[in-house]
C-alpha cells in the first residue's frame, strides 16, 4: 500500500475544516472515544487504518496512521478526550507516552475546571458588586427622618387599627413630637 504525505493544513477542503471545527464528538461513531468514556483511561490505536474503532473518515483526511485517545477527567468527571496522532508511519506508544500524555491530559482537565470555577466566582463576584452597589444607593437617597415616619407611620396603622377609635391622630402627634425633638 502506498505511504501518503501528511496532510498539510492548506491542503483540507474548506468543508471538512469547517464540519470538524464545527461538531461535537459523537462517541457513538468514534469506537476509539467511546472506549475511552467506557474505561475512563488511556486508549491506544497502532494501526489507525484498520482498527474498526477508528473514525475512518478522519483518518482518511488528516492521514492519520496511530492515534493515543486519553481522557481529561477532574474528580470522576469526563470533561473530554484528548487525541494525541502520529502521520507518517504507525506508531507502538510505549508506557512512558502513555503516562506522560495522561499527565498532560490531567493537568489540561484541572485548568478547563479551575477556569470553570473562576469563570462562576467572577460571576458571582459581579453579582454581590451589583447588590452592594444597589444597596449603597438606596441607602444613601433615603432621608433617616423619613424613613422613621414611614416605618413609623406604618406602625401607627397597626396598632390604632387594633385599638381604640381616634388613637390614630394621638399617636401620629406623638411621632411628630419626638421627631422633631431630634432635630
Amino acid at each position: 500500500m502506498p505511504t501518503e504525505s501528511r496532510a498539510a493544513p492548506e491542503s483540507l477542503p474548506l468543508a471538512f475544516v469547517e464540519s470538524f471545527l464545527g461538531r461535537s464528538p459523537d462517541p457513538r461513531g468514534d469506537g476509539l472515544t467511546r472506549e475511552v468514556l467506557d474505561v475512563m483511561r488511556p486508549v491506544v490505536c497502532c494501526d489507525a487504518e484498520t482498527d474498526p474503532r477508528a473514525d475512518k473518515e478522519l483518518v482518511r483526511t488528516l492521514v492519520l496512521r496511530s492515534i493515543l485517545a486519553v481522557p481529561l477527567v477532574v474528580r470522576k468527571r469526563l470533561l473530554g478526550v484528548a487525541m494525541v496522532s502520529t502521520f507518517d508511519e504507525s506508531f507502538a506508544f510505549g508506557e512512558e507516552q502513555i503516562e506522560l500524555a495522561w499527565g498532560i491530559a490531567n493537568t489540561m482537565a484541572l485548568t478547563v475546571e479551575n477556569a470553570r470555577f473562576y469563570h462562576m466566582e467572577q460571576e458571582r463576584q459581579e453579582q454581590l458588586q451589583t447588590l452592594l452597589d444597589a444597596a449603597a444607593a438606596v441607602s444613601s437617597s433615603l432621608d433617616l427622618d423619613e424613613m422613621l415616619r414611614t416605618t413609623l407611620d406604618q406602625l401607627v396603622v397597626q396598632v390604632a387599627y387594633a385599638s381604640k377609635p381616634g388613637a390614630t391622630a394621638e399617636i401620629t402627634e406623638r411621632v411628630d413630637q419626638a421627631l422633631r425633638w431630634g432635630d
